[in-house]
């Protein structure tokens, strides 16, 4: 099956914690691509081998449908698009205002935070495939937690850090904002993160 480029995000890559098969719902290993639809398939892209559909453990319990009789793709030639057609389903789309999926997926994207006194929250996400961390706005970190469609969300991680920046000697900021640090990384398995957030001064006023 045929899908454009800008309606796949291909080459991700799990370690065997995040996803599992829609099938048998045992956990898996490899590369997986995300259509813009938020479906998530094996495979590097639509075309290697026979992808099969694959979940986030949570959404195991919020289908009301046996998750057996989802289809899976396969390699037939179509010409595939998210576009309108004359079929029945896509006129009901277009008479009730229904849109069709985005032609990309939004990343989110560095923000430098608002810094208050004494203390603020600080936004940040982490990619689900390595450990490349990203610090983002509320408004964006309210987007992908909401699980957003017009963001990239089951690519990320996110969590908020509270920040200290006064009311208190620099050793002791240094060694609050340290210990919220090393303690979310452990909790939340950010891998990296105290590499990631070394100066723990920072913003101090």
């Amino acid at each position: 099956m045929y899908y454009p480029k800008s309606k796949i995000i291909p080459d991700q890559y799990t370690n065997g914690d995040k996803l599992i098969y829609a099938s048998s719902k045992l956990f898996y290993t490899g590369y997986y691509h995300i259509l813009a639809n938020n479906q998530i398939f094996t495979g590097k892209n639509p075309t290697d081998g026979n992808p099969q559909l694959l979940l986030f453990p949570s959404q195991i319990d919020s289908r009301p449908q046996d998750i057996q009789d989802i289809p899976t793709i396969t390699n037939e030639p179509e010409n595939y698009t998210f576009g309108t057609s004359g079929l029945d389903y896509d006129l009901i789309r277009t008479k009730n205002n229904i849109q069709p999926p985005p032609t990309s997926l939004l990343e989110p994207k560095y923000t430098s935070p608002s810094v208050q006194y004494p203390s603020f929250i600080r936004y940040f996400v982490k990619r689900t495939n390595n450990s490349v961390f990203t610090e983002i706005d509320k408004l964006t970190f309210d987007k992908i937690t909401s699980k957003d469609k017009s963001y990239n969300w089951p690519m990320y991680v996110a969590f908020e850090l509270p920040w200290t920046t006064g009311g208190a000697s620099t050793n002791t900021i240094s060694s609050i904002n340290k210990g919220i640090v090393e303690m979310t990384e452990l909790r939340l398995k950010l891998y990296g993160l105290s590499k990631y957030i070394t100066d723990y001064t920072e913003f101090a006023i």
